[in-house]
């Protein structure tokens, strides 16, 4: 039996996850400029800050653990 034959007695399941940050030293302090870095910044920057929230608080809407 090789390795690919081999099944898992139960499936994988994430109990943490970890959060590498990477600061970009950038502010808006206005509408205009935040459109400005918005254009600049990269894409998983924007991903994190709207998305984040659901990595650190386990009790958000369908994330409680069984």
């Amino acid at each position: 039996m090789n390795h690919r034959d081999r099944r898992a007695s139960s499936p994988l399941r994430f109990v943490s996850c970890m959060e590498l940050r990477e600061v970009l030293a950038r502010e808006a302090m206005d509408e205009q400029r935040l459109l400005e870095l918005i254009e600049e910044v990269p894409g998983d920057s924007i991903y994190y800050h709207t998305h984040s929230y659901y990595l650190r608080h386990p009790y958000a809407p369908g994330t409680v653990p069984e």
